[in-house]
């Protein structure tokens, strides 16, 4: 089923992949400190990283084999609309 606007649904889910390679591109320009941010296990200092968690990624390779994926599924989720896409 395609949303009622596709290409809107392709720019939003476009737009939020960007987000990611440009959050992976400022961690490897700062030496991986965004890395930090994410869920740091048995910590409670970590648990703000739940929030940041969707955005960061152990490193490229992980990051370029979540794109296709994110791109699919993104898009169909969005066919629900926006509000769901974010929850």
């Amino acid at each position: 089923m395609l949303p009622a606007r596709p290409g809107q649904a392709a720019v939003v889910i476009a737009a939020f992949t960007g987000l990611l390679y440009v959050s992976e591109a400022a961690d490897t320009v700062l030496g991986g400190a965004l890395d930090g941010a994410g869920i740091q296990p048995r910590e409670m200092d970590g648990l703000d990283g739940v929030l940041w968690a969707p955005l960061l990624h152990a490193g490229w390779q992980h990051l370029v084999a979540n794109t296709v994926p994110v791109l699919v599924l993104g898009f169909f989720v969005l066919s629900a609309g926006i509000a769901q896409f974010v929850a």
